[in-house]
């Protein structure tokens, strides 16, 4: 009996260590600033972006929602915020800066939302 409940502690121990690594990697993601100086963008939702972009930057912490539905993988949406697909979403500005305001420089409307014009 006791050593079924040290088990079972160990291995609660054990997800809420890895809880708590996918925390700090979520809040240290490192970026480089429009003045090109290195970072660090704390997680914090952008109530525009909608729910599918403002919970990509957790991707680490919700693996399961992809198993219910294929369209809320998150860690996909967070590589298209990356890889430009959302330039006008403040996630996107919050994360990648100088590439956002790159992506925006022939786009009026993107520049209104993130507050160059």
């Amino acid at each position: 009996m006791e050593r079924e409940r040290r088990r079972i502690a160990a291995e609660e121990l054990s997800d809420l260590e890895a809880f708590h690594k996918a925390i700090d990697e979520t809040n240290n993601e490192p970026i480089i600033k429009t003045d090109g100086q290195s970072a660090t963008a704390r997680f914090a939702p952008e109530f525009d972006d909608g729910v599918l972009l403002n919970a990509a930057p957790i991707y680490r912490l919700t693996p399961a929602w992809k198993r219910a539905d294929a369209k809320l993988d998150l860690s996909k949406a967070w590589k298209a915020l990356k890889e430009g697909e959302y330039p006008w979403a403040k996630t996107a500005m919050r994360y990648w800066p100088r590439e956002t305001l790159a992506a925006c420089k022939d786009n009026k409307s993107y520049r209104i939302a993130h507050g160059l014009e």
